[in-house]
C-alpha cells in the first residue's frame, strides 16, 4: 500500500499530457563492470565468498550480440504509429584504462575514452566484440537506441584514488582482471559510494574538477556517436546541485534525479529537495523523474506486473511512463541465461503494454523533452 502511495504521490505534480508516451531509459552502457566470466570467477576466489549481487555477477560490457538480439525484441512490437519500441541507453563516455593503470604500479588512474575502450574490446575481447562499434551505429540508425550521456565515468575518481594510494586489496585484485566489481567494501568519502561519479555529498575539494569531466564526458560521447546527448543522468543519480548551472551551458535540457533528492548546503547540512517532471532547475534546464520500474533480474516478484500497474497510474495522472532500468538485465557476456531471460520478460512487458493501450508511443528522452514543457 506504500508503494502504491507513493506511485500516485510521485505523479501529481509536473508537466501533464494527453498523449500515452513511453521512454525506456537503461543505465549503464559503455561502462566496463566484468570483463568476463573468468575475470569473475578470479575475483570470486580472491575473496573467498559467493558473488550475490547482480552487478558484480552478471554486468559487462554490451557485445554485439547482447545489441542483435534486443534489437529483434524492440522491433518485435510496434505502437500506434507502427514504430518499433526504442531505448533510451544512458552511456558512460569513459572507463580506466586498465593497461596503463596496471604498467604504472596502480600508483595513479588512467583514463580512457568509449571508443578507446570499444576499440580494443573488438581487438582483444574475441568474438563477442567483434564489429561492436558497427552494431552501435545500427543501433542508432535504426532508432532503436537513441543514446544519451551518463557521465563520463561510472566511478568516482576520488573514492578510487584514495583506495590505489591506500593500496585497497579488493582494488587491486579488480584492477588485474580488467573489472571494476566487488568494490562494496572501498572506503567512502561521501554517501552513495564508488560508482556515484559525481556524489555531492563529497567536501568541496573533490567536487572541482567536475566541470573538466563534464566537458570531456561529451566531447568523448561526440567522438563515439557523431551526436551532442541532450539528456544526463547522473550515476546513482547523485549530482550537486551548485553544478546544476554547468550542465545547462553543455547544452543539456533536461537532468534525471530522484524524486526526493538529498542537497548538501555549503555548512554540510542535508536537506531533501522534491523534483517533478518538467521542473526547471535552470533557465532551460528540466528535470526528468522516472516513475515505471522494470528490472527483471532484480529478484523482485512479477516484474511485468509491477510495470504495468505503475505506467497505469503514470497514464491515470496524465503522465508520460519513463521507465528506469539497467543493462545488467540483458547483457549474456557473463551468463547468456541471464540475457534470455531479460529478453523474455521484455517482450512479454511490451506485448503487455501493446495489449492494453492501443494508442502508445514508444519515444526517445531526446523526443520527449522536446515534447515537454
Amino acid at each position: 500500500m506504500r508503494d502504491q502511495i507513493r506511485d500516485n504521490v510521485k505523479n501529481i505534480p509536473g508537466w501533464r499530457t494527453k498523449r500515452k508516451l513511453i521512454a525506456f531509459v537503461v543505465d549503464d552502457y559503455g561502462c566496463v563492470r566484468l570483463a568476463s566470466r573468468a575475470a569473475r570467477d578470479s575475483i570470486e576466489a580472491a575473496r573467498r565468498a559467493p558473488i550475490t549481487q547482480r552487478f558484480d555477477r552478471f554486468d559487462a560490457l554490451e557485445s554485439r550480440e547482447d545489441l542483435e538480439m534486443l534489437a529483434e525484441v524492440l522491433s518485435s512490437v510496434r505502437d500506434s504509429n507502427a514504430r518499433a519500441a526504442c531505448f533510451t541507453p544512458y552511456v558512460v563516455s569513459r572507463n580506466v584504462d586498465f593497461d596503463q593503470t596496471l604498467a604504472n604500479g596502480c600508483q595513479e588512474l588512467r583514463l580512457q575514452t568509449l571508443r578507446q575502450t570499444v576499440s580494443e574490446m573488438e581487438q582483444a575481447g574475441g568474438k563477442a566484440y567483434q564489429g561492436l562499434h558497427e552494431a552501435w551505429q545500427e543501433m542508432v540508425a535504426t532508432g532503436l537506441f537513441r543514446p544519451q550521456f551518463h557521465g563520463s565515468e561510472h566511478f568516482n575518481p576520488a573514492v578510487l584514488s584514495k583506495a590505489l594510494s591506500e593500496n585497497h586489496p579488493l582494488l587491486k585484485v579488480a584492477l588485474e582482471n580488467n573489472s571494476l566489481a566487488c568494490l562494496e567494501a572501498l572506503p567512502r568519502l561521501g554517501r552513495l559510494g564508488w560508482t556515484a561519479a559525481y556524489d555531492p555529498d563529497l567536501p568541496s575539494t573533490f567536487l572541482e574538477d567536475i566541470d573538466q569531466r563534464l566537458a570531456e564526458g561529451v566531447a568523448a560521447f561526440e567522438e563515439f556517436f557523431g551526436l551532442r546527448p541532450v539528456a544526463f543522468a547522473p550515476p546513482a543519480l547523485g549530482f550537486p546541485g551548485e553544478k546544476e548551472s554547468l550542465v545547462e551551458d553543455l547544452g543539456f535540457q533536461g537532468i534525471d534525479l530522484p524524486f526526493t533528492q538529498p542537497v548538501v548546503n555549503s555548512r554540510f547540512r542535508f536537506r531533501i529537495r522534491p523534483n517533478w517532471p518538467g521542473k526547471r532547475v535552470g533557465e532551460s534546464l528540466r528535470v526528468i523523474v522516472r516513475n515505471v520500474i522494470f528490472e527483471p533480474n532484480s529478484g523482485r516478484p512479477d516484474p511485468v506486473g509491477l510495470a504495468m500497474r505503475q505506467i497505469e497510474t503514470a497514464f491515470r495522472w496524465s503522465k508520460p511512463a519513463i521507465i528506469s532500468s539497467h543493462r545488467v538485465n540483458f547483457g549474456g557476456v557473463i551468463e547468456k541465461r541471464n540475457r534470455e531471460l531479460g529478453l523474455e520478460t521484455l517482450q512479454a512487458l511490451l506485448r503487455a503494454i501493446i495489449d492494453r493501450w492501443s494508442d502508445v508511443e514508444f519515444v526517445g528522452m531526446d523526443e520527449l523533452l522536446a515534447n515537454g514543457p
